[in-house]
């Protein structure tokens, strides 16, 4: 489907999620974009599957370019229903991968899933934040797929990345095509922006009517959600007609949508402070007191919930650094509380 002079969206089915009411997002949406001199950007490739490959390279030949004409595949980020296909899809081509170099496989937690985890060590690092040890052996045995639970092995090759971006670059000269950094989602999520069209290619950053996943890492010491609040404001701002998100639909007004997404996470934390209102919660008992979008919390299944409370534990993280609220991890379990001098901004 054209979504713009010079511009396809591809649709490349992925798997229906059954521990999500609804079966979760069904596709994800890739561009063909055009440059000077007939050469095209593909940005993101889909999830690994017989059927999205087929379906992706259908819908390629539909549009009527020669796959050759495709000079670079720019993956948003690296979660696997968008770098999934990054690889046959440089086989169709020819085509480089290119790729925040903090995404890379092997880089850093962002990338982590690519490889073997000590599950031991995150079994006890989600106790310590009170998740139930009965609810623990179901989130692991039907959790995510990885690579090391999924019997298609092939389908978790990780993307062979050709170029390392930092972000701020112009894919290829007099495009303008910029790519811009926008970590939360994943410490090397990209955007890019197409200055002429006035078009932004979102990826997972903004989105039409959904927030994307924005959680702490076991273990990690940083703050996505502080990164990810501060790359909102990058792009609030930008001259756009269009936003050419990865999942849903394209949509207009950028402005308003990220003022939605921010007012939701100011939502997010006037109901975990009105908590930390009753006494100090573990991260757990915060989460299942949280008014979730997708379904209550006693209907969720444990590795939902299990995502969910990462999710929590990003927002306490950003409240922590803001002086709103202070943790305590002097015991076998970690407990949040309302800082002593704090107020909600």
């Amino acid at each position: 489907m054209q979504v713009a002079p010079g511009v396809f969206q591809f649709k490349v089915p992925m798997p229906s999620n059954p521990l999500i009411p609804g079966g979760g997002i069904r596709y994800t949406l890739v561009y063909l974009v055009s440059a000077p001199l007939d050469r095209w950007v593909i940005i993101d490739a889909g999830m690994n599957s017989d059927e999205g490959f087929s379906a992706l390279k259908e819908q390629l030949i539909q549009s009527g370019i020669t796959p050759s004409d495709v000079v670079i595949n720019l993956i948003t980020h690296i979660h696997p229903d968008h770098s999934g296909l990054a690889n046959r899809l440089k086989e169709l081509t020819g085509a480089p991968i290119a790729m925040h170099k903090l995404d890379t496989p092997g880089r850093n937690e962002s990338s982590s899933w690519w490889h073997n985890s000590n599950q031991a060590v995150r079994r006890k690092q989600l106790k310590s934040l009170g998740f139930p040890s009965h609810e623990l052996n179901e989130a692991q045995s039907h959790g995510q797929r990885t690579p090391k639970s999924d019997p298609d092995k092939n389908a978790w090759a990780p993307p062979e990345v050709d170029i390392q971006l930092d972000g701020g670059e112009e894919l290829l000269p007099s495009s303008g095509l910029w790519t811009m950094w926008t970590p939360g989602h994943t410490d090397g999520h990209l955007c890019v922006y197409d200055m002429t069209r006035r078009l932004f290619f979102s990826g997972d950053h903004v989105l039409p009517t959904i927030t994307p996943h924005v959680s702490l890492s076991l273990g990690e010491k940083g703050d996505p959600l502080g990164r990810f609040i501060e790359a909102l404001g990058y792009v609030r701002n930008l001259d756009v007609e269009t936003v050419c998100p990865a999942h849903e639909y394209t949509f207009p007004d950028l402005h308003s949508r990220v003022d939605e997404v921010l007012s939701h996470h100011s939502d997010r934390f006037e109901e975990i402070y009105d908590q930390l209102a009753k006494g100090p919660r573990t991260p757990y008992q915060i989460s299942a007191g949280i008014k979730w979008n997708v379904a209550p919390w006693a209907e969720l299944h444990p590795s939902t919930k299990r995502m969910a409370l990462m999710e929590t534990v990003a927002h306490l993280k950003y409240m922590e650094g803001t002086g709103q609220v202070s943790r305590n991890d002097s015991g076998d379990l970690v407990f949040y509380e309302k800082a002593a001098t704090a107020k909600l901004s």
